[in-house]
């Protein structure tokens, strides 16, 4: 009896066991990688003018009555604040707690390209989880406060159970449906845009062709009552805290009036080029090889890829139309990344032999001898004189490699294309994984990149030390001190919030005679009631001017900023001081 009782146990264990497959644990690989880029060193860099209000708003959900008066989610993604408010109960508010949702999301994006291996192959499946987990706009979504990280989870989670329920009809796929849609309403304006390209691209698909895999079949009238019910419930509770903060209703109904507000034309042209300089700067892979797989599914009539070519063409003709232009432009990684993986698939799928991995490995060698010179002439082009051996190497691997290329692809045309493939896929995953950790951990506060408009200064989080370390000589306590400002910002409101005499206006009263004010560096001699001593801080981070303005080799410096993040544009700081009363000095 003991042995038939344990049977059926192990007999269980050895069929999980030999299911798993190399690239199931590839898979978990990339898992991996992209948990630690999105979840390691959140709290690296203070949060951003944008996402101070936010995590500032969510912070005063659970503040005694005075301040939770306050607490109302406009502007605010109320799904974002909901699931963050309840993780900030167990694990406090800080920096990072307030960008882990935004992670974990971003993490499950990853993981769901894993459930389309019917439509694109498990080397499809994978190569596209890849670029999703190294993509720079991805990640820096993932690791920002607010809710487009989440729409973009929400939106391929919906597009995975309509997948599944076509092939399927089972009845689990329409509540995960449900869910995506309550889940992106509550998101941002960029679900809005999302669902918008996505019908034009069914639409497209339903008239023209072809055929996507499987039928939709409407589900019973108690299937679709009981389906509603979950999702107007779900929606309910993850938008508004359990009915906790009724003004997350308010808040969700406001992203769709923020997304058709920003319809309008911009005639100038940077803003209507911007988009594909974002492409361009962030994923190049959808600039380099998006286009061949988009006339490769053209051509070959596939229908998952067709589909990805209307929505990636429609996404294209949203992008001009919308006035914040550079908003949307992360929707395009997934079609794109899609079809990626789907071209991916169908060429490597007669499979990787001997002379196929020694072909990719001749041209990846080929590929890191062309960039590494090509840097090192980038490098010292400036000098007098500069050094003319990098180019000399440069030229010959250039020319040897497209003279190999070409006798080859006389001899054997399907090795070369596979092993220049998996050579070039390489490199971009080499070149967006360093790209996409420098935007994210590094330079996400830089309004040098293109990404960013307006950043925090580090000299923030000393100007809350300082401020404490008065606090404990002054009061005997780490939050008791007097604390004015007439700089209104989501920034000092989000970092002094734990001061509980912190006050914050647009004006200074000239009979003040409080412990601390905080004042714009243009009050550089205010009018106080009593003596103070000041010290200036840095507190936001802008771009003064472009590169191309105040550079006699624009081209260059860009090449050299891309590549080594090096750039002569000066970084305009706005700068706050703060006044000590002098008596205080004593203490």
């Amino acid at each position: 009896m003991h042995e038939s009782l344990t049977l059926p146990h192990a007999t269980s264990k050895e069929t999980v066991l030999a299911r798993l497959t190399i690239a199931d644990g590839l898979y978990l690989i990339v898992l991996i990688v992209a948990g630690i880029i999105r979840l390691s060193e959140l709290a690296r860099l203070p949060l951003s003018p944008a996402e101070a209000i936010t995590a500032w708003k969510t912070w005063l959900v659970w503040q005694p009555e005075g301040l939770m008066a306050m607490a109302s989610w406009s502007d605010v993604s109320p799904v974002y604040a909901s699931l963050t408010s309840i993780i900030a109960q167990v694990a406090g508010f800080s920096d990072g707690v307030m960008r882990l949702v935004p992670a974990i999301f971003g993490l499950g994006l990853v993981a769901l390209p894993w459930l389309w291996r019917r439509a694109l192959g498990e080397v499809g499946a994978l190569t596209t989880a890849v670029f999703l987990a190294v993509s720079p706009l991805n990640a820096a979504l993932s690791r920002t406060v607010g809710g487009d990280g989440i729409a973009l989870f929400a939106l391929a989670l919906g597009l995975t159970a309509v997948f599944h329920y076509r092939l399927e009809h089972k009845p689990i796929w329409l509540y995960v449906l449900a869910a995506a849609i309550a889940i992106g309403l509550g998101s941002s304006p960029l679900f809005y845009s999302g669902i918008f390209t996505i019908t034009v691209a069914g639409l497209a698909v339903h008239q023209l062709g072809p055929t996507l895999p499987g039928n939709w079949i409407w589900p019973s009238r108690e299937t679709g009552r009981q389906t509603a019910v979950f999702g107007l419930t779900f929606f309910l509770a993850i938008t508004t805290l359990f009915l906790w903060q009724s003004s997350g209703l308010g808040a969700a109904a406001e992203q769709a009036g923020i997304w058709f507000g920003r319809f309008g034309w911009q005639s100038n042209l940077s803003a209507l080029i911007n988009p594909i300089l974002t492409l361009i700067r962030y994923e190049i892979p959808l600039f380099l090889i998006a286009p061949i797989a988009i006339l490769w599914a053209s051509l070959r009539d596939r229908p998952v890829g067709i589909f990805c070519v209307y929505w990636t063409l429609s996404l294209l003709f949203l992008l001009p139309l919308q006035q914040s232009l550079i908003a949307n432009t992360p929707l395009l990684t997934l079609p794109g990344y899609f079809l990626i993986g789907l071209f991916t698939q169908k060429t490597v799928e007669t499979g990787m032999t001997r002379d196929t991995w020694l072909t990719a490995t001749g041209f990846l060698l080929a590929l890191a001898l062309i960039i590494a010179n090509g840097t090192r002439l980038l490098r010292s082009i400036a000098t007098n004189p500069p050094d003319l051996m990098p180019m000399w190497i440069l030229f010959l691997t250039v020319s040897f490699t497209l003279t190999t290329i070409f006798f080859l692809l006389s001899w054997r045309a399907e090795l070369v294309t596979k092993g220049t493939l998996v050579a070039i896929l390489i490199v971009l995953v080499g070149y967006q994984w360093g790209t996409g950790w420098w935007l994210s951990h590094q330079a996400a506060n830089d309004p040098r990149e293109r990404w960013v408009t307006l950043g925090t200064d580090d000299d923030i989080r000393l100007l809350v030390n300082v401020l404490t370390e008065i606090s404990n000589q002054t009061t005997r306590s780490r939050w008791d001190l007097e604390i004015y400002s007439s700089v209104n910002s989501p920034v000092l409101a989000w970092y002094l919030r734990d001061f509980s005499h912190f006050k914050m206006s647009d004006a200074l009263l000239p009979t003040m005679t409080t412990s601390v004010i905080i004042t714009p560096v243009s009050e550089a001699n205010p009018i106080l009631g009593a003596d103070y001593l000041g010290m200036d801080f840095g507190l936001l981070r802008s771009e003064s001017q472009s590169p191309l303005a105040v550079s006699a080799t624009p081209l260059l410096d860009i090449w050299r900023w891309w590549l080594f993040h090096d750039s002569p544009a000066p970084i305009q700081e706005e700068r706050v001081l703060l006044w000590l009363r002098a008596d205080l000095t004593n203490q």
